[in-house]
């Protein structure tokens, strides 16, 4: 899981989950700190960030164990990529072209096939869909 909160003129709250194996939690941990030392962000283990007083933009990570919580906090009146959750990501998924989301752009059929599956695989959640 990925989180950031920045502010820029809004706040910008971004949550991305991604399922993977705790088997692949070690290289991804690497992976974190080295992209985050690339843009001169470093990540540091907190499992208890949240209770911090004052932490306003910040950048989380957290792995399936969730053992491992990796946070960046950003000073007041600094910036850092807005992009960098995604890029970790992508690379992370061996998938580095879908760091830009204009390659993530479907034609509206596939987009529509897209819905349709999701559609059925949620129908059982659906409450919407359930007789009274």
């Amino acid at each position: 899981l990925e989180e950031s909160a920045l502010e820029v003129d809004m706040l910008v709250l971004q949550c991305v989950a991604v399922c993977c194996s705790e088997s692949l939690e070690e290289s991804a941990l690497e992976h974190i700190k080295s992209a985050g030392q690339s843009a001169n962000m470093e990540f540091v283990p907190k499992p208890m960030w949240r209770e911090e007083e004052g932490l306003e933009q910040y950048v989380w990570f957290e792995m399936p164990s969730q053992k491992s919580l990796l946070l960046h906090s950003v000073p007041p009146r600094q910036r850092h990529p807005l992009n960098f959750c995604r890029e970790v990501v992508a690379n992370l998924l061996k998938m580095p072209h879908r760091a830009d989301w204009k390659d993530c752009s479907l034609t509206v059929d596939e987009e529509t096939q897209m819905a349709g599956d999701f559609k059925k695989m949620f129908a059982s959640y659906d409450w919407s869909l359930k007789d009274d």
